[in-house]
């Protein structure tokens, strides 16, 4: 008698089981898509187009202007600089040439092939501030990187983009990205090479140089 008696308390709760484990789930789920929604709206439109480098994603064509401006540099440290920085990446890039070299009052503009890749272009501006052991040339250099077509529609696709480093900057590493609508980003160089948004950077853009 004592068997059937449990095992009918068994059966009499089974439903409850039944009916609220469902009802579980889909709570559990509910918070879940309200949790990512939060995310993905605060991340817009910062979100993996942005964090992903241009060197990742940007298609070949239309190519469009790489120039640097260099200032305080007399044209032998100009030249050295620049031997110098095809001589360290020889190996890993053989085919890398140097840029056309014009004078602009007392300034030069470094002309580079529209070939040049965004990755290339963010270490030469990085490699030329930091080219003399006993200054940082971070006032002296400014890059100006004309954005093409992109593979998945980046935030920063057709834009003229301007590449520096502010003195502020203690990681080294890496460039900054000011467009003309007044957005600052920190491009990475280590790990996933993350395009980071930067809100209290007060460099404004400026026009890239004429070449008439």
């Amino acid at each position: 008698m004592i068997l059937p008696q449990i095992n009918k308390m068994y059966i009499q709760k089974l439903p409850l089981f039944q009916t609220s484990f469902p009802h579980n789930i889909f709570t559990l789920i509910g918070i879940i898509v309200v949790v990512v929604t939060i995310i993905l709206i605060y991340k817009w439109p910062f979100g993996k187009n942005m964090q992903k480098t241009l060197a990742h994603i940007e298609e070949e064509l239309p190519h469009g202007q790489r120039i640097i401006l260099v200032k305080n540099f007399s044209e032998n440290e100009l030249r050295n600089a620049i031997n110098a920085f095809i001589n360290q990446y020889k190996e890993d890039r053989p085919v890398l040439s140097p840029p056309q070299v014009r004078t602009l009052e007392n300034n030069f503009l470094l002309l580079f092939e529209t070939t040049l890749d965004y990755r290339d272009f963010c270490f030469w501006v990085n490699y030329l501030i930091y080219s003399d052991k006993n200054k940082r040339h971070n006032n002296d250099i400014t890059g100006w990187y004309e954005v093409g077509v992109t593979s998945n529609q980046h935030p920063l696709a057709n834009k003229v983009l301007m590449l520096f480093i502010p003195e502020s900057d203690e990681e080294f590493d890496n460039v900054y990205i000011a467009d003309s609508l007044g957005n600052c980003y920190k491009q990475e160089f280590a790990w996933d090479e993350k395009i980071v948004p930067i809100d209290n950077l007060t460099i404004r853009y400026q026009e890239i140089p004429s070449l008439e």
